[in-house]
């Protein structure tokens, strides 16, 4: 099952509607796999074999986020087209 990142960047590429549950107020905390794998490796090193919650402290809305994407997904797209279309 795809993230809502992943659910939205498909949706973004395949010129469909990012599918937002109104009202898009509901927030999720995200964190990058780097930090994922850096914690469980700092744990491991530590010899710290627990279960441990890594997250961000900072929540976005997934109206915060479908806004944030759709600008980086354009700025992204028109960088590639840019560099395509080079002579």
């Amino acid at each position: 099952m795809a993230t809502v990142v992943g659910i939205f960047e498909e949706n973004f590429k395949n010129k469909k509607p990012l599918p937002i549950v109104k009202p898009g107020s509901q927030t999720r905390r995200f964190t990058h796999i780097n930090d994922t794998v850096n914690a469980c490796i700092i744990a491991w090193k530590k010899n710290k074999c627990r279960h441990y919650s890594v997250a961000s402290n900072k929540s976005y809305s997934i109206s915060n986020l479908q806004d944030c994407l759709i600008v980086r997904l354009n700025t992204y797209q028109k960088d590639q087209e840019s560099v395509f279309h080079q002579h």
